[in-house]
């Protein structure tokens, strides 16, 4: 059922000491152990098997491999971070086909989108707290 080898692997702190090893499980629990109702499975498998049958160790196996494979949301802050460089990596693009004043100025844009990276959305509130209370303290 798993495609995982029999071996002897041993857990020494478990109540069961080898989960891979070879279990005999009866396919439909009502009947016995007949040629056509009997599979060969590993121990592990049988324990979940004998208490909740195919579909719930089905679904535990599924909802493993799903989360396992799929890697995780991207963080608030780690899009942001993602988007400022798709910014600066556009900027610098455009920059390739400018000159003099021009150029000038967008290698301004490029340094101050690359310094909003170094800062970070927690230091670009800050340093927009400062900012603000700088103006209004001025314009006191």
């Amino acid at each position: 059922m798993s495609g995982i080898s029999f071996n002897d692997e041993r857990f020494d702190h478990a109540f069961v000491k080898h989960p891979y090893a070879p279990s005999l499980d009866r396919i439909d629990s009502q009947v016995g152990y007949t040629p056509g109702n009997a599979r060969l499975v590993c121990t592990c498998v049988n324990f979940g098997l004998g208490q909740w049958g195919d579909e719930v160790l089905r679904r535990v196996a599924v909802g493993m491999l799903k989360k396992e494979a799929s890697p995780p949301a991207p963080t608030e802050d780690e899009e942001w971070l993602r988007q400022q460089r798709a910014k600066v990596a556009a900027a610098e693009s455009l920059a390739q086909g400018l000159s003099g004043e021009e150029w000038k100025a967008q290698r301004r844009r490029i340094a101050a989108l690359k310094r909003s990276i170094t800062l970070g959305p927690k230091g670009l509130r800050k340093a927009a707290e400062r900012a603000h209370f700088s103006r209004r303290a001025a314009n006191s």
